[in-house]
């Protein structure tokens, strides 16, 4: 099993693209696309890690300990650093609201208040931290047999949950965990069949190009006609299937044309910072807007001018995650297995390369 797949972070990049391209650009493609890819690419790579630590002999109280911390360190730095720098600068309501994206309550708060903010873009950090602090327990510490019926279940309840928030007239209830499990759970089976050898005869037939590009097709026509809710439940379908096919690709070690442009560095680049960019870009806008009040007026309300706009924005929003990594993040990762007890053997059983 490799512990690092270049072309992963390819995907990330793709990922983050899509939602670049949706708030600076164009709301014609849906960045809630990007972020299901981000969400099954998580279940995929935490549930590996999962796995890890149950084949050492590690406590479950030590296991976990090692697991979170290594959490902290990768997504608070620079959660961290934008709450304070938007609290500083008075922008997204951030000094009524920290304490709420601090603890990753961001889709709570979303939830309670039935619409999006300033900041809500937040709400998948916080979905995806509440999967962490559930998912632990149930990888490591209940018995085996019980993941799979877990994650089929979670597969099930996760499209009924958002039907139903959608029913009662509450849409936004789908920000909380259940109503993103499924895209989490999928990259969870994808983890599990992995690890486990069980995927080996249809390995090559889910990983072809025909899967992929069908699923992509498939995905592109439920994206243009989203507003009918049953196509919007076969894109969150279309999004797992294609993310799943991906991932079987690019999992493999040989070449493969459709998907090797992934690995080209600068892409690979952007997906390894891809979560600074994602924590960052929401606020680039808002600052623009508070320090250059004219210039950002005439760049966000300029007709025509979406191309300029989204390369403007994405350009500063890459330099701002660039510098984040390099003097913040990258320096803090060195300590995930600092002080810590744990023989080499063991920390190969649950290292993954890539940033996750």
């Amino acid at each position: 099993m490799q512990n690092y797949m270049p072309r992963l972070d390819g995907l990330r990049a793709v990922a983050v693209g899509i939602v670049l391209v949706t708030h600076f650009w164009s709301a014609l493609l849906p960045g809630e696309i990007g972020v299901r890819i981000f969400f099954v690419l998580s279940g995929y790579l935490i549930t590996r890690i999962l796995l890890g630590y149950r084949k050492t002999s590690l406590s479950v109280g030590k296991a976990a300990a090692h697991f979170y911390w290594r959490r902290f360190l990768r997504l608070t730095p620079a959660l961290y650093m934008a709450i304070a720098c938007a609290a500083a600068f008075g922008i997204a309501n951030m000094r009524k609201d920290w304490w709420a994206h601090a603890l990753y309550l961001t889709n709570f708060l979303t939830a309670y208040r039935g619409g999006w903010g300033p900041a809500t873009h937040l709400w998948t950090l916080a979905v995806e931290e509440q999967f962490y602090i559930l998912w632990f327990f149930i990888v490591v510490a209940l018995p085996k047999r019980w993941l799979v019926p877990i994650i089929l279940a979670s597969i099930l309840i996760a499209p009924f949950f958002r039907t139903w928030s959608v029913s009662i007239g509450h849409r936004f209830l789908s920000t909380l965990l259940p109503g993103a499990f499924d895209f989490l759970a999928a990259g969870a089976l994808l983890a599990y069949a992995e690890v486990e050898n069980l995927w080996l005869t249809i390995r090559r037939t889910a990983a072809s190009p025909l899967v992929t590009i069908a699923a992509f097709l498939v995905l592109a026509l439920s994206s243009m006609i989203r507003q009918i809710y049953e196509w919007r439940i076969i894109s969150s379908s279309a999004t797992i299937i294609l993310t799943a096919s991906v991932i079987l690709s690019v999992s493999m070690v040989e070449k493969n044309k459709l998907l090797d442009w992934l690995a080209w560095t600068p892409i690979r680049y952007c997906g390894r910072i891809s979560y600074g960019i994602y924590v960052y870009h929401f606020f680039v806008p808002m600052l623009i807007l508070l320090v250059f009040p004219n210039f950002g007026t005439i760049l966000m309300v300029s007709r025509g001018g979406g191309i300029v706009r989204f390369a403007f924005l994405s350009v500063v929003t890459l330099l701002i995650a660039h510098f984040s990594w390099i003097l913040v993040e990258r320096p803090l990762l060195s300590l995930r297995d600092k002080q810590w007890k744990i023989g080499h053997n063991e920390r190969e059983k649950i290292r993954i390369s890539t940033p996750t």
